[in-house]
């Protein structure tokens, strides 16, 4: 499930589709505010304002942005060889993704 925060004028309607689908409506609060809530995503979703209206004025919006969902990494295989009399232990990571650090502990 992902948010996302609208502000603007306390009482004031938006109108917004998520991925072009039937247009929904919230009213933000006191504080000018209103979260809206996508449930269950999968894959990237964009938002499309349509319109804001507080009292007598309508405005037309055609703002967007897009959640974008990130794959999950694959999980890597590390495999530790414990110290022996003779041997110094070690690990080898395979199956990583070089853009993270792995630290061990102990070092």
């Amino acid at each position: 499930m992902r948010f996302l925060l609208l502000q603007g004028s306390a009482g004031a309607t938006v109108e917004y589709t998520i991925d072009g689908g039937t247009i929904q409506t919230e009213t933000l609060d006191a504080s000018g505010e209103v979260i809206i809530t996508i449930p269950s995503v999968t894959a990237n979703t964009t938002i499309q304002l349509a319109e804001i209206s507080i009292g007598s004025c309508t405005v037309t919006l055609t703002d967007n942005t897009t959640v974008v969902v990130n794959p999950i990494p694959d999980v890597p295989i590390i495999d530790v060889t414990a110290p022996t009399c003779a041997l110094a232990g070690f690990a080898t990571i395979t199956n990583y993704d070089i853009t993270f650090t792995y630290t061990f502990t102990p070092a």
